[in-house]
Order: C-alpha cells, then sequence, then structure tokens
C-alpha cells in the first residue's frame, strides 16, 4: 500500500499518453462524462495542440435536455477553431445511443447480433428511449477497442452513415 501513490502517478501518466496517442489517430465520442475534473479536461485541450487531432472529430454526447457543462462547450468551441469537427449531441440514454451503434455496424456475427436484439427487445419493452435518432451522430461508424477510458475511440475513415 505504501506504494499506491507512486503506482497511480505512473497509471495516470500512461493513461494520458494512451489518450494523446489516440486522439492524434482517431475521432472520439466521449459519453457518460461531465467534463468535471480540470486534469482530464486538459488532456484533451493539449490534445488540440497536436498536428492532427482529432482527425475523425471529437463529439460529446449528454442526456438530452439536460444543459451543456460550459466546460464542455468551451472545449468542443476550440476543437471548431482548430478545424476539428466537433459536436454536442443530446441522447436519450446510454443503452440507446450503442443500440444505435450497433444496428449500424455492418459486419457483425449472428449469433452476437440474435443476442443484442433480445436485449434490445427486452430494453424496447421498458423504455421508449430508442426514437429518433442523435442528430450529430452520424459520424460514428466502427468501434476501436484502443485505449478509452472516459472515450471511444473510432477509425475507419470510409464514407459514414446516417444512423438509424
Amino acid at each position: 500500500m505504501k506504494n499506491l501513490s507512486d503506482d497511480l502517478a505512473r497509471q495516470n501518466t500512461a493513461l494520458a499518453e494512451c489518450l494523446t496517442n489516440a486522439a492524434a489517430r482517431f475521432g472520439f465520442i466521449v459519453t457518460g462524462y461531465s467534463g468535471r475534473d480540470e486534469s482530464v479536461m486538459a488532456l484533451f485541450r493539449s490534445a488540440l495542440d497536436q498536428g492532427n487531432p482529432f482527425p475523425h472529430g471529437l463529439y460529446w454526447t449528454g442526456i438530452k435536455g439536460s444543459p451543456v457543462p460550459s466546460v464542455v462547450a468551451s472545449l468542443l468551441e476550440l476543437a471548431k477553431s482548430k478545424g476539428v469537427d466537433s459536436a454536442y449531441v443530446p441522447i436519450e440514454t446510454f443503452d440507446a445511443l450503442l443500440l444505435r451503434l450497433w444496428r449500424n455496424i455492418e459486419a457483425k456475427s449472428p449469433q452476437m447480433d440474435a443476442k443484442v436484439r433480445q436485449g434490445a427487445n427486452s430494453f424496447r419493452s421498458h423504455s421508449s428511449a430508442i426514437d429518433g435518432p442523435p442528430k450529430a451522430a452520424s459520424a460514428v461508424q466502427r468501434s476501436s477497442d484502443h485505449c478509452h477510458a472516459a472515450a471511444m475511440a473510432w477509425r475507419y475513415p470510409s464514407p459514414v452513415r446516417r444512423l438509424e
């Protein structure tokens, strides 16, 4: 336990490097994060100072009807000023967002799709949250498993489709 602070500092440095590197290669969709931690927001701002920040966009999601946190609005404006396609995307719920993303993945295993559809049907019976597509989410196509803690990195710069 006595090395816990040192371990956390090394981990934070590694996570910061991972986020910065991913921001130079991918677009991000940030969901479930308010921007409350200044150290995390500073990482996003420093990523914008790189040569090719968020080449496939920076999208921040939040619950529909909730105000956009000022730190998030400022970050998105800074991103736009640096030529990054960025937007705040109102969503109903995280589950509804993921269902929309899943429906737009072209090559999915039939077994996995059946499981997701079964879960989605259960979700639909308890919620009407998947009605209507999120506006700026049309830039999302396929996910990457690389370096995502508070953000998901997205790759494959092929033409995008509107989420249905």
